[in-house]
């Protein structure tokens, strides 16, 4: 079965140096976030199967996870004030993702290029503004 879920976006989000939060580890964690949004972007595009589309956001999530669980790590070793803060908004975007990804099967209330809008917009504010 294929969604029609074309995202309409007008080009892919690119690596900029303004994203860099001088960790290494996090920096290659957020592009691999960045190549994961892009690839759902350009899926959205093709008119993907439900299987693809579930496929693509369940590798999200788990790696949002994984990024997640190393960047708890670095937060919590330097004592960073807004730790809990920043738990608690990692933990609602992989509830948020995760509910929309169980709507993609429901008639039609969201689709993959909705999503690729929410992910491009989470991207740029979790990177600019919490990072």
């Amino acid at each position: 079965m294929e969604l029609g879920c074309r995202s309409e976006r007008k080009r892919r989000i690119e690596w900029r140096d303004s994203y860099s939060v001088g960790i290494e580890e996090l920096d290659s964690q957020h592009q691999k976030l960045l190549e994961l949004i892009n690839k759902i972007g350009e899926t959205a595009d093709t008119g993907p199967s439900k299987a693809s589309c579930f496929a693509l956001l369940n590798a999200m999530i788990r790696y949002a996870q994984e990024h997640f669980t190393t960047e708890e790590r670095y937060l919590e070793k330097n004592a960073y004030p807004k730790y809990l803060e920043q738990k608690g908004a990692n933990e609602k975007f992989v509830q948020e993702t995760f509910t929309m990804a169980q709507e993609l099967d429901e008639e039609g209330l969201l689709t993959l290029g909705g999503i690729t809008f929410y992910l491009e917009d989470w991207y740029q504010d979790h990177i600019l503004g919490f990072d």
